[in-house]
Parts: structure tokens; sequence; C-alpha cells
């Protein structure tokens, strides 16, 4: 069974940063080479397809890249918050 990873992208003041790309940097299996976008709330979700450990890494026009990881079970959920730091 898939899990969820969402999470929200903000700037260091804490607003909502729409139009981020977030995608798998790496996964404990194969994973399609696709990037999701943040919709106007800063949110993301992506599948993950098996448990294990991830790591993501989101990017955004202004913004210094960020690498975030999440430890993922199985059939579960996990939230992220990620801080893009401006450049």
């Amino acid at each position: 069974m898939a899990s969820v990873i969402r999470g929200t992208v903000r700037d260091p003041g804490g607003s909502a940063i729409a139009g981020a790309r977030v995608f798998f940097e790496s996964a404990p299996v194969a994973v399609p080479d696709v990037a999701i976008l943040t919709d106007e709330s800063g949110t993301f979700a992506l599948t993950a397809p098996a448990p294990g450990g991830y790591e993501l890494r989101c990017v955004a026009d202004g913004y210094a890249a960020a690498l975030v990881t999440a430890a993922v079970g199985r059939g579960g959920e996990v939230a992220l918050e990620v801080r893009l730091d401006p450049i």
C-alpha cells in the first residue's frame, strides 16, 4: 500500500511559496522522474510507493534549493514543512 508525503513550502517569514517544484532526489525504489508544483497555499503531495527513506528536493525561482528527508511507513502519511531562503 502506498503512502503519501504532504508538505508546505514557505519562505523564512512563513509566507507560502506557490509554484515551487518538488521532486524525489532519492527513494528506496524506482520512482518517476517528475516534479510537482506547489499550489497557491504552498502545499504539495507526493505518493511514496514503498516504505523507507526518501529525499525530496524543493526549488523555486529566487530561492536557494532545499533537500529534506522523510521516513515513510507502509500506508501512512508524512507531513513536512519546507523553508526556502531567498538568494
